[in-house]
Protein backbone atom coordinates (compact mmCIF):
# COMPACT_ATOMS: atom_id res chain seq x y z
CA UNK A 1 0.00 0.00 0.00
CA UNK A 2 1.33 3.45 -0.85
CA UNK A 3 0.90 6.74 0.92
CA UNK A 4 -1.58 7.86 -1.70
CA UNK A 5 -4.26 5.72 -0.07
CA UNK A 6 -3.49 6.99 3.46
CA UNK A 7 -4.12 10.31 5.13
CA UNK A 8 -2.13 13.12 3.57
CA UNK A 9 0.89 14.10 5.72
CA UNK A 10 1.06 17.68 6.88
CA UNK A 11 2.86 20.04 4.56
CA UNK A 12 6.06 21.38 6.17
CA UNK A 13 6.05 25.08 6.96
CA UNK A 14 8.95 25.59 4.55
CA UNK A 15 9.84 23.44 1.55
CA UNK A 16 13.43 22.99 0.45
CA UNK A 17 12.32 21.83 -2.99
CA UNK A 18 10.30 23.79 -5.53
CA UNK A 19 6.89 22.17 -5.99
CA UNK A 20 4.24 23.14 -8.56
CA UNK A 21 1.05 21.20 -9.31
CA UNK A 22 -1.32 22.51 -11.93
CA UNK A 23 -3.84 20.50 -13.94
CA UNK A 24 -2.25 17.32 -15.25
CA UNK A 25 1.30 18.59 -14.68
CA UNK A 26 3.42 18.29 -11.57
CA UNK A 27 6.88 19.85 -11.48
CA UNK A 28 9.43 19.14 -8.74
CA UNK A 29 12.84 20.81 -8.56
CA UNK A 30 15.48 19.87 -5.98
CA UNK A 31 19.01 21.07 -5.43
CA UNK A 32 21.88 19.68 -3.42
CA UNK A 33 21.68 20.22 0.34
CA UNK A 34 25.22 19.08 1.21
CA UNK A 35 26.49 22.57 2.01
CA UNK A 36 28.28 21.55 5.19
CA UNK A 37 30.28 18.83 3.49
CA UNK A 38 30.85 21.09 0.48
CA UNK A 39 32.38 23.87 2.59
CA UNK A 40 34.66 21.36 4.32
CA UNK A 41 35.78 19.93 0.98
CA UNK A 42 36.36 23.45 -0.37
CA UNK A 43 38.68 24.32 2.54
CA UNK A 44 40.44 20.97 2.17
CA UNK A 45 40.83 21.47 -1.57
CA UNK A 46 42.43 24.89 -1.12
CA UNK A 47 45.21 23.45 1.03
CA UNK A 48 45.53 20.36 -1.17
CA UNK A 49 45.87 22.54 -4.27
CA UNK A 50 49.00 24.15 -2.83
CA UNK A 51 50.60 20.74 -2.41
CA UNK A 52 49.56 19.60 -5.88
CA UNK A 53 50.97 22.75 -7.49
CA UNK A 54 54.26 22.24 -5.62
CA UNK A 55 54.46 18.63 -6.86
CA UNK A 56 53.65 19.74 -10.43
CA UNK A 57 56.53 22.22 -10.28
CA UNK A 58 58.82 19.53 -8.90
CA UNK A 59 57.94 17.16 -11.75
CA UNK A 60 58.52 19.90 -14.34
CA UNK A 61 61.89 20.93 -12.85
CA UNK A 62 63.13 17.40 -12.18
CA UNK A 63 61.10 14.92 -14.31
CA UNK A 64 62.23 11.74 -12.59
CA UNK A 65 59.89 8.71 -12.54
CA UNK A 66 59.86 8.67 -8.74
CA UNK A 67 58.60 12.26 -8.52
CA UNK A 68 55.82 11.52 -11.01
CA UNK A 69 54.75 8.35 -9.18
CA UNK A 70 54.79 10.19 -5.85
CA UNK A 71 52.52 12.93 -7.27
CA UNK A 72 49.89 10.62 -8.82
CA UNK A 73 47.88 9.93 -5.58
CA UNK A 74 47.79 13.66 -4.77
CA UNK A 75 46.60 14.65 -8.25
CA UNK A 76 44.01 11.85 -8.34
CA UNK A 77 42.64 12.95 -4.95
CA UNK A 78 42.42 16.57 -6.11
CA UNK A 79 40.43 15.64 -9.22
CA UNK A 80 38.11 13.36 -7.24
CA UNK A 81 37.36 15.98 -4.56
CA UNK A 82 36.93 18.70 -7.20
CA UNK A 83 34.14 16.78 -8.92
CA UNK A 84 32.57 15.90 -5.57
CA UNK A 85 32.65 19.61 -4.76
CA UNK A 86 30.81 20.42 -7.99
CA UNK A 87 28.17 17.83 -7.08
CA UNK A 88 27.74 19.30 -3.58
CA UNK A 89 27.18 22.88 -4.79
CA UNK A 90 25.72 22.61 -8.28
CA UNK A 91 23.65 19.42 -8.47
CA UNK A 92 20.10 20.14 -9.61
CA UNK A 93 17.24 17.69 -10.19
CA UNK A 94 13.99 18.24 -12.04
CA UNK A 95 11.03 15.90 -12.34
CA UNK A 96 8.03 16.58 -14.59
CA UNK A 97 5.07 14.22 -14.20
CA UNK A 98 2.20 14.60 -16.67
CA UNK A 99 -0.19 12.53 -18.79
CA UNK A 100 2.68 11.31 -21.00
CA UNK A 101 4.78 10.03 -18.12
CA UNK A 102 7.80 11.25 -16.19
CA UNK A 103 10.79 13.25 -17.40
CA UNK A 104 13.77 13.35 -15.04
CA UNK A 105 16.78 15.61 -15.59
CA UNK A 106 19.88 15.80 -13.39
CA UNK A 107 22.34 18.65 -13.89
CA UNK A 108 25.77 19.43 -12.49
CA UNK A 109 26.40 22.70 -14.35
CA UNK A 110 25.43 20.82 -17.53
CA UNK A 111 22.84 18.04 -18.02
CA UNK A 112 24.34 14.82 -16.63
CA UNK A 113 21.37 12.48 -16.92
CA UNK A 114 18.04 12.66 -18.75
CA UNK A 115 15.39 9.96 -18.58
CA UNK A 116 11.87 9.75 -19.97
CA UNK A 117 9.52 7.04 -18.66
CA UNK A 118 6.06 6.43 -20.23
CA UNK A 119 3.16 6.61 -17.82
CA UNK A 120 2.21 2.95 -18.24
CA UNK A 121 5.70 1.89 -17.06
CA UNK A 122 5.54 3.75 -13.74
CA UNK A 123 4.51 1.56 -10.82
CA UNK A 124 4.80 3.77 -7.76
CA UNK A 125 6.91 6.32 -5.93
CA UNK A 126 8.43 4.88 -2.79
CA UNK A 127 10.96 5.66 -0.12
CA UNK A 128 14.58 4.58 -0.11
CA UNK A 129 17.48 5.05 2.29
CA UNK A 130 21.15 5.34 1.33
CA UNK A 131 24.21 5.09 3.55
CA UNK A 132 26.33 8.11 2.61
CA UNK A 133 29.06 7.53 5.21
CA UNK A 134 29.97 3.89 5.79
CA UNK A 135 32.21 4.70 8.79
CA UNK A 136 29.63 6.60 10.83
CA UNK A 137 26.62 4.85 9.33
CA UNK A 138 25.04 8.20 8.41
CA UNK A 139 22.02 7.74 6.14
CA UNK A 140 20.01 9.96 3.85
CA UNK A 141 16.57 9.29 2.46
CA UNK A 142 15.06 10.06 -0.89
CA UNK A 143 12.28 9.22 -3.33
CA UNK A 144 12.47 6.27 -5.72
CA UNK A 145 10.33 6.08 -8.84
CA UNK A 146 9.73 2.38 -9.38
CA UNK A 147 9.33 1.53 -13.04
CA UNK A 148 9.36 -1.57 -15.20
CA UNK A 149 12.90 -0.54 -16.13
CA UNK A 150 15.62 0.99 -14.00
CA UNK A 151 14.35 2.99 -11.02
CA UNK A 152 14.93 6.72 -10.71
CA UNK A 153 16.17 8.07 -7.38
CA UNK A 154 15.97 11.72 -6.49
CA UNK A 155 15.49 14.25 -3.68
CA UNK A 156 18.13 12.69 -1.46
CA UNK A 157 18.93 14.74 1.61
CA UNK A 158 15.54 16.36 2.19
CA UNK A 159 13.94 16.16 5.61
CA UNK A 160 11.72 13.19 6.33
CA UNK A 161 8.48 15.23 6.78
CA UNK A 162 9.10 16.94 3.43
CA UNK A 163 9.84 13.60 1.72
CA UNK A 164 6.62 12.09 3.13
CA UNK A 165 4.54 15.04 1.91
CA UNK A 166 6.18 15.09 -1.53
CA UNK A 167 5.80 11.33 -1.93
CA UNK A 168 2.10 11.56 -1.13
CA UNK A 169 1.61 14.36 -3.67
CA UNK A 170 3.51 12.46 -6.37
CA UNK A 171 1.60 9.21 -5.79
CA UNK A 172 -1.73 11.04 -5.67
CA UNK A 173 -0.95 12.82 -8.94
CA UNK A 174 0.18 9.55 -10.51
CA UNK A 175 -3.07 7.83 -9.54
CA UNK A 176 -5.12 10.65 -11.06
CA UNK A 177 -3.16 10.46 -14.32
CA UNK A 178 -3.54 6.69 -14.50
CA UNK A 179 -7.24 6.88 -13.70
CA UNK A 180 -7.75 9.47 -16.44
CA UNK A 181 -6.24 7.05 -18.95
CA UNK A 182 -8.25 4.10 -17.61
CA UNK A 183 -5.07 2.47 -16.32
CA UNK A 184 -5.20 0.10 -13.39
CA UNK A 185 -2.56 0.59 -10.70
CA UNK A 186 -0.02 -2.21 -10.71
CA UNK A 187 -0.41 -4.56 -7.78
CA UNK A 188 2.49 -5.66 -5.60
CA UNK A 189 4.51 -8.57 -6.91
CA UNK A 190 3.10 -11.05 -4.43
CA UNK A 191 -0.44 -10.30 -5.66
CA UNK A 192 0.29 -9.74 -9.35
CA UNK A 193 -2.08 -11.45 -11.74
CA UNK A 194 0.75 -11.79 -14.26
CA UNK A 195 2.16 -14.76 -12.38
CA UNK A 196 1.25 -17.05 -9.54
CA UNK A 197 3.49 -17.15 -6.46
CA UNK A 198 5.79 -20.14 -6.12
CA UNK A 199 6.92 -21.82 -2.91
CA UNK A 200 9.12 -18.87 -1.93
CA UNK A 201 7.60 -15.51 -1.15
CA UNK A 202 10.00 -13.52 -3.33
CA UNK A 203 9.64 -15.68 -6.48
CA UNK A 204 6.84 -15.55 -9.06
CA UNK A 205 6.02 -18.37 -11.45
CA UNK A 206 5.34 -16.75 -14.81
CA UNK A 207 2.55 -17.80 -17.13
CA UNK A 208 1.86 -16.61 -20.70
CA UNK A 209 0.28 -13.16 -20.75
CA UNK A 210 -3.01 -12.68 -22.57
CA UNK A 211 -1.77 -9.46 -24.14
CA UNK A 212 1.53 -8.93 -25.91
CA UNK A 213 4.32 -8.01 -23.49
CA UNK A 214 6.63 -5.32 -24.84
CA UNK A 215 10.12 -4.40 -23.62
CA UNK A 216 10.45 -1.33 -21.36
CA UNK A 217 11.54 1.99 -22.83
CA UNK A 218 15.06 1.70 -21.41
CA UNK A 219 15.50 -1.95 -22.39
CA UNK A 220 19.13 -2.91 -22.99
CA UNK A 221 18.33 -6.19 -24.79
CA UNK A 222 17.63 -6.73 -28.47
CA UNK A 223 15.89 -9.78 -29.94
CA UNK A 224 17.44 -11.48 -32.97
CA UNK A 225 15.58 -14.19 -34.88
CA UNK A 226 17.15 -17.04 -36.85
CA UNK A 227 15.81 -19.94 -38.87
CA UNK A 228 14.96 -22.22 -35.94
CA UNK A 229 16.27 -20.17 -33.04
CA UNK A 230 16.05 -16.76 -31.46
CA UNK A 231 18.45 -14.84 -29.25
CA UNK A 232 18.57 -11.91 -26.86
CA UNK A 233 21.68 -9.74 -27.09
CA UNK A 234 22.77 -6.97 -24.75
CA UNK A 235 25.53 -4.51 -25.55
CA UNK A 236 27.60 -3.16 -22.68
CA UNK A 237 27.26 0.49 -21.76
CA UNK A 238 30.06 2.71 -20.50
CA UNK A 239 29.15 4.40 -17.23
CA UNK A 240 31.22 7.55 -16.80
CA UNK A 241 30.52 7.54 -13.07
CA UNK A 242 31.76 3.97 -12.72
CA UNK A 243 34.79 4.65 -14.91
CA UNK A 244 35.67 7.77 -12.93
CA UNK A 245 35.34 5.95 -9.59
CA UNK A 246 37.37 2.93 -10.66
CA UNK A 247 40.04 5.17 -12.22
CA UNK A 248 40.42 7.16 -9.00
CA UNK A 249 40.70 4.10 -6.76
CA UNK A 250 43.17 2.45 -9.19
CA UNK A 251 45.38 5.52 -9.53
CA UNK A 252 45.36 6.29 -5.82
CA UNK A 253 46.17 2.76 -4.67
CA UNK A 254 48.68 1.89 -7.37
CA UNK A 255 50.33 5.30 -7.08
CA UNK A 256 51.10 4.70 -3.41
CA UNK A 257 52.25 1.13 -4.04
CA UNK A 258 54.47 2.25 -6.93
CA UNK A 259 56.32 4.64 -4.61
CA UNK A 260 57.30 1.74 -2.34
CA UNK A 261 58.23 -0.36 -5.37
CA UNK A 262 60.49 2.47 -6.54
CA UNK A 263 62.15 2.52 -3.11
CA UNK A 264 62.56 -1.27 -3.32
CA UNK A 265 64.48 -1.00 -6.62
CA UNK A 266 66.53 2.00 -5.59
CA UNK A 267 64.78 4.57 -7.79
CA UNK A 268 64.11 7.04 -4.96
CA UNK A 269 66.49 9.99 -5.25
CA UNK A 270 68.76 10.46 -2.24
CA UNK A 271 67.84 7.06 -0.77
CA UNK A 272 70.38 4.22 -0.59
CA UNK A 273 69.62 0.88 -2.27
CA UNK A 274 68.08 -1.55 0.17
CA UNK A 275 70.06 -4.69 0.81
CA UNK A 276 69.64 -8.09 2.39
CA UNK A 277 66.89 -8.58 4.95
CA UNK A 278 65.47 -5.08 4.45
CA UNK A 279 65.05 -5.67 0.71
CA UNK A 280 63.40 -9.08 1.13
CA UNK A 281 61.21 -7.82 3.97
CA UNK A 282 59.82 -4.97 1.84
CA UNK A 283 59.51 -7.30 -1.17
CA UNK A 284 57.33 -9.79 0.73
CA UNK A 285 55.39 -6.98 2.45
CA UNK A 286 54.38 -5.45 -0.88
CA UNK A 287 53.05 -8.67 -2.48
CA UNK A 288 49.43 -8.48 -1.18
CA UNK A 289 49.23 -4.75 -1.98
CA UNK A 290 50.47 -5.39 -5.52
CA UNK A 291 47.90 -8.16 -5.98
CA UNK A 292 45.12 -5.80 -4.85
CA UNK A 293 46.44 -3.15 -7.22
CA UNK A 294 46.41 -5.65 -10.09
CA UNK A 295 42.80 -6.56 -9.33
CA UNK A 296 41.90 -2.85 -9.36
CA UNK A 297 43.66 -2.42 -12.70
CA UNK A 298 41.72 -5.35 -14.16
CA UNK A 299 38.49 -3.81 -12.85
CA UNK A 300 39.39 -0.54 -14.56
CA UNK A 301 40.12 -2.30 -17.86
CA UNK A 302 36.88 -4.27 -17.58
CA UNK A 303 34.92 -1.04 -17.05
CA UNK A 304 36.75 0.65 -19.93
CA UNK A 305 36.03 -2.27 -22.27
CA UNK A 306 32.36 -2.51 -21.31
CA UNK A 307 31.18 -0.90 -24.62
CA UNK A 308 32.66 -3.89 -26.54
CA UNK A 309 31.14 -6.43 -24.13
CA UNK A 310 28.28 -8.49 -25.56
CA UNK A 311 26.02 -10.86 -23.64
CA UNK A 312 24.04 -13.26 -25.80
CA UNK A 313 21.43 -15.85 -24.84
CA UNK A 314 20.44 -18.16 -27.72
CA UNK A 315 17.41 -20.45 -27.50
CA UNK A 316 17.32 -23.29 -30.03
CA UNK A 317 14.75 -26.07 -30.26
CA UNK A 318 16.65 -28.36 -27.90
CA UNK A 319 18.99 -26.19 -25.90
CA UNK A 320 20.23 -22.88 -24.51
CA UNK A 321 23.55 -21.15 -25.01
CA UNK A 322 25.01 -18.19 -23.13
CA UNK A 323 28.03 -16.21 -24.34
CA UNK A 324 30.04 -13.31 -22.96
CA UNK A 325 32.35 -11.78 -25.56
CA UNK A 326 34.79 -8.89 -25.74
CA UNK A 327 35.68 -8.07 -29.36
CA UNK A 328 34.27 -11.46 -30.34
CA UNK A 329 36.26 -13.47 -27.78
CA UNK A 330 34.88 -14.94 -24.59
CA UNK A 331 33.48 -17.99 -22.78
CA UNK A 332 30.25 -19.82 -23.50
CA UNK A 333 27.96 -22.15 -21.57
CA UNK A 334 25.39 -24.56 -23.00
CA UNK A 335 22.45 -26.46 -21.52
CA UNK A 336 20.35 -29.20 -23.10
CA UNK A 337 16.62 -28.91 -22.48
CA UNK A 338 14.33 -31.93 -22.37
CA UNK A 339 11.53 -30.66 -20.18
CA UNK A 340 11.10 -27.93 -17.62
CA UNK A 341 8.68 -27.40 -14.79
CA UNK A 342 8.37 -23.63 -14.62
CA UNK A 343 9.90 -20.22 -15.23
CA UNK A 344 10.47 -18.09 -12.14
CA UNK A 345 10.97 -14.34 -11.73
CA UNK A 346 12.79 -13.29 -8.57
CA UNK A 347 14.92 -10.43 -7.22
CA UNK A 348 18.57 -10.77 -8.19
CA UNK A 349 20.41 -10.35 -4.89
CA UNK A 350 23.76 -11.42 -6.37
CA UNK A 351 23.68 -8.49 -8.78
CA UNK A 352 23.07 -6.07 -5.92
CA UNK A 353 26.06 -7.52 -4.05
CA UNK A 354 28.27 -7.13 -7.12
CA UNK A 355 27.22 -3.51 -7.48
CA UNK A 356 28.02 -2.83 -3.83
CA UNK A 357 31.42 -4.57 -3.98
CA UNK A 358 32.33 -2.41 -6.99
CA UNK A 359 32.02 1.31 -7.38
CA UNK A 360 28.95 1.46 -9.59
CA UNK A 361 26.97 2.61 -6.61
CA UNK A 362 28.53 4.88 -4.05
CA UNK A 363 26.14 3.94 -1.26
CA UNK A 364 24.28 1.05 0.23
CA UNK A 365 20.62 1.46 -0.60
CA UNK A 366 17.44 -0.12 0.64
CA UNK A 367 14.01 0.36 -0.83
CA UNK A 368 10.67 -1.37 -1.20
CA UNK A 369 11.50 -2.67 -4.68
CA UNK A 370 14.35 -4.49 -6.36
CA UNK A 371 16.46 -2.95 -9.08
CA UNK A 372 17.64 -6.23 -10.61
CA UNK A 373 15.73 -9.40 -11.37
CA UNK A 374 16.58 -12.94 -12.41
CA UNK A 375 14.77 -15.35 -14.74
CA UNK A 376 15.28 -18.91 -13.53
CA UNK A 377 14.43 -22.02 -15.56
CA UNK A 378 13.48 -24.81 -13.13
CA UNK A 379 13.54 -28.46 -14.26
CA UNK A 380 11.26 -31.35 -13.32
CA UNK A 381 13.47 -32.23 -10.31
CA UNK A 382 12.93 -28.73 -8.88
CA UNK A 383 16.50 -27.68 -9.64
CA UNK A 384 17.58 -24.53 -11.40
CA UNK A 385 18.86 -25.37 -14.87
CA UNK A 386 20.13 -21.86 -15.67
CA UNK A 387 19.15 -18.26 -15.10
CA UNK A 388 19.38 -14.86 -16.76
CA UNK A 389 20.59 -12.29 -14.24
CA UNK A 390 20.85 -8.50 -14.02
CA UNK A 391 17.48 -7.82 -15.67
CA UNK A 392 15.00 -5.10 -14.92
CA UNK A 393 11.45 -6.22 -14.16
CA UNK A 394 10.21 -5.15 -17.58
CA UNK A 395 13.05 -6.96 -19.36
CA UNK A 396 12.47 -10.11 -17.30
CA UNK A 397 8.71 -10.15 -18.01
CA UNK A 398 9.25 -9.51 -21.74
CA UNK A 399 11.91 -12.23 -22.13
CA UNK A 400 9.97 -14.63 -19.91
CA UNK A 401 6.75 -14.17 -21.87
CA UNK A 402 8.66 -14.73 -25.12
CA UNK A 403 10.12 -17.99 -23.80
CA UNK A 404 6.74 -19.23 -22.62
CA UNK A 405 5.16 -18.56 -26.01
CA UNK A 406 8.04 -19.52 -28.33
CA UNK A 407 9.26 -22.51 -26.29
CA UNK A 408 6.06 -23.46 -24.49
CA UNK A 409 6.68 -27.12 -25.31
CA UNK A 410 9.55 -27.09 -22.79
CA UNK A 411 7.27 -26.38 -19.83
CA UNK A 412 4.93 -28.79 -18.15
Amino acid sequence: MTLATDQCPARPQRLSATFQRSGDQLLLRCHSREWGGGVFMLLWLIGWTVGCVFLAGLVIRDPKPFHFLFAIPFWASWIFVFFMLLKSFFQREELLLDREGAVYVERILVPRQRRRVPLDEIRSLDHYTAVVDSESGRCQSGIEIRTLGRPIRLAQGLSQPELDWLRFQLNDHLQQLQAARGQRREQPEEESTRGRPSGTRSAIVLSPAKERVTPPSDCGWKRLDGFDEFAFVRRGRLSLGSLFGVAFVTLFWNGIVSVFVAVLWGLAPGEPQLQGVEWWGLFVFLIPFEVIGLVMLLAFLSTLLEPVHRTRWTFTRRGIEQRHTWLGLGPRWTWEVDSLDRLELRPDDSSDRRRFCGVNQGSISTSMGAEHYRLSLIDQDNRELCSMASLTEGEARWIGDTLLKERGIWFR
